[in-house]
């Protein structure tokens, strides 16, 4: 025994018991240790924990659960035991209660992979929960021959406020036609919940396709990649969402193609379809990349993004034209949205456009020549870099490509500006020399960022769209009191022979 205190007060004698335990002679079976945790002993009776914790072993040889040395059930009839036991009081009124064990399934005896890890907890409102677990870490298979099999890797039975309910995790996996031998791919779902008031939600459950799943359109190619199902709340109100990801490829003869990730509808969960208006169905999607290429004549690639949140709507598209034959890269990205925040909404403006050409404009007889330029312009937006972020790498770094420029690394925020210009200059054949350089300053802040990248034998690159072999960015965050320099240098002089 730790800690025995005694107080005496008016009301009688008070024992202290902050930590204890209760040991049992051997000869008297399995009877595991008593602990006692933060106890109180008055005339009103005992507060306080008391624990029950002992080793709950499977017997291989036997196919039996023993503690120590005695074999144990369930019940009396179900393999399996008890391995922790923890019951709360207050003045001899129980206030919780925690059980946890394990049993074999019946119809399964013997086979360990099939045990179930049960944790039950009750409380003095009367709400439990029983939680059941695979017992070695795999899932717990239901089968409905020749219909369906479920993966079960965690079930939640609770009562919560007069509510009883199930929340379900795992895999399901369709065999209709198994035995002929279709193979359907495995939806994993994450915390599926039903309620006695027939209310169903669900965290998400995702369908990954590895090998794509091809639809053929009318002789268009629809490419399924994943497929996902899951409910939010949004303002209040429950919604049903469904999430796709994949491409759509056109007629073989014509190189276009598109590709969806993360394209998602939701509607109302407690709507039927001929009760629904426009403002219930959002439409959300993280992008959408489009593509068109002749060989040795035109690249056109390009990201089309629409963003939707609580108080933010917008559009925003980055396009890159390469034509080879003519020496000729265009690009340009327009951003226009609106924040409905009350009381003050606003709305928020970006756009950009950078051209550069093979011929370029000569600066007078300095043997150079102006080859691009490119222009940047925003009300209402800002850097969306967010704090603790790295400025190089997780903001001027990230996708599509590295720079300060695409819509991707910006965001709205009220009375904000930005403007920045930038040219290369390169000598007037492009091989020898020149440089490339961008100038960007966000206000308030104010935030600067200037980069400039030495084309010093970019011409020998075998691969035109790397980038130039050395780079240096220096930005300055007056928000956060923030000077970071970067310098890179790399380059490939010939290909997969000499790489610096």
């Amino acid at each position: 025994m730790e800690n025995l205190d005694f107080n005496v007060l008016a009301e009688g004698v008070e024992i202290i018991i902050k930590k204890g335990r209760v040991y049992f002679p051997d000869d008297l079976g399995a009877i595991p240790d008593i602990e006692i945790n933060h106890g109180f002993v008055t005339k009103s009776g005992f507060t306080g924990e008391l624990k029950f914790d002992w080793d709950l072993t499977y017997d291989t040889t036997l196919k039996s659960y023993k503690m120590g040395e005695t074999e144990v059930k369930l019940f009396g009839e179900f393999t399996g035991g008890l391995d922790f036991f923890a019951v709360t009081f207050e003045n001899n009124a129980i206030k919780s209660c925690n059980i946890t064990g394990e049993i074999l399934i019946p119809y399964f005896e013997g086979k360990r992979d099939t045990a179930v890890r049960i944790s039950i907890t009750i409380n003095d409102a009367g709400d439990f929960a029983i939680i059941a677990k695979s017992a070695t870490g795999s899932d717990i298979t239901l089968t409905k021959e020749d219909l369906i099999q479920f993966h079960v890797q965690s079930l939640e039975l609770y009562k919560q406020n007069n509510v009883v309910g199930v929340t379900i995790s795992g895999g399901l996996e369709p065999l209709l036609y198994a035995a002929e031998g279709m193979k359907w791919p495995r939806m994993d779902i994450k915390n599926l919940n039903i309620d006695s008031t027939g209310k169903f939600s669900i965290d998400e459950a995702w369908l990954d396709l590895k090998d794509l799943a091809t639809v053929d359109l009318f002789g268009f190619k629809l490419e399924l990649r994943k497929i996902g199902l899951g409910t939010l709340v949004e303002n209040t109100i429950d919604k049903l969402w469904i999430d796709l990801s994949g491409g759509l490829k056109l007629i073989d003869q014509i190189p276009v193609g598109v590709d969806v990730e993360g394209f998602r509808i939701l509607w109302p969960q407690n709507k039927n379809i001929q009760q629904f208006t426009p403002n219930d169905i959002g439409i959300q999607f993280k992008g959408v990349q489009f593509s068109f290429g002749v060989p040795g004549a035109i690249q056109l690639d390009g990201l089309i993004r629409f963003i939707k949140d609580e108080n933010v709507t917008a559009f925003a598209g980055d396009m890159v034209l390469v034509i080879p034959a003519a020496g000729i890269t265009a690009e340009a990205g327009l951003m226009v949205g609106m924040n409905a925040e009350q009381p003050n909404p606003y709305p928020f403006f970006y756009v950009y456009f950078g051209l550069e050409a093979a011929a370029g404009i000569p600066l007078g007889q300095s043997g150079l020549a102006l080859k691009g330029a490119i222009g940047l312009f925003g009300i209402n937006v800002s850097p969306n870099r967010q704090e603790g972020q790295n400025w190089y790498y997780d903001w001027y770094k990230k996708a599509p490509a590295p720079g300060a420029h695409q819509t991707t690394k910006w965001g709205n925020e009220r009375d904000a500006l930005a403007v920045g210009a930038g040219v290369t200059i390169t000598t007037v054949d492009g091989v020898v020399k020149g440089t490339k350089g961008i100038i960007v300053l966000a206000l308030p802040g104010p935030i600067l960022v200037i980069n400039g990248k030495a084309l010093i034998l970019d011409g020998l690159n075998p691969n035109p769209n790397a980038e130039p072999p050395f780079s240096a960015t220096a930005i300055f965050d007056g928000k956060e009191k923030i000077v970071q320099f970067n310098i890179e240098a790399q380059a490939e002089i010939v290909e997969d022979m000499v790489d610096a």
